[in-house]
């Protein structure tokens, strides 16, 4: 029987209630990114993405990456890297 993503607590900076969020989503509210999977032109666009709009949204702070991956495309790889420099 699969467990599927657990849900964690979160609440928005102002608001009085928090609300049920899956894990992934908690942690990536905390600019906690994770890769766990082969590396492949569309992941790593949206990877890319989501790296380029959190610099945006705060440059002061930093993001982390998390790999797990057992492997991929190589260019798609070096277009990672070079979003994180």
């Amino acid at each position: 029987m699969p467990i599927g993503v657990p849900k964690v607590p979160y609440r928005l900076p102002g608001e009085d209630t928090a609300q049920w969020v899956d894990l992934y989503n908690r942690l990536y509210r905390d600019r906690i990114l994770f890769l766990c999977q082969d590396l492949d032109d569309e992941l790593a666009n949206q990877l890319i993405g989501i790296m380029l709009y959190l610099n945006a949204e705060d440059k002061s702070q930093e993001i982390f990456l998390y790999i797990n991956s057992p492997g991929g495309s190589v260019t798609c790889g070096i277009g990672v890297y070079d979003a994180m420099n």
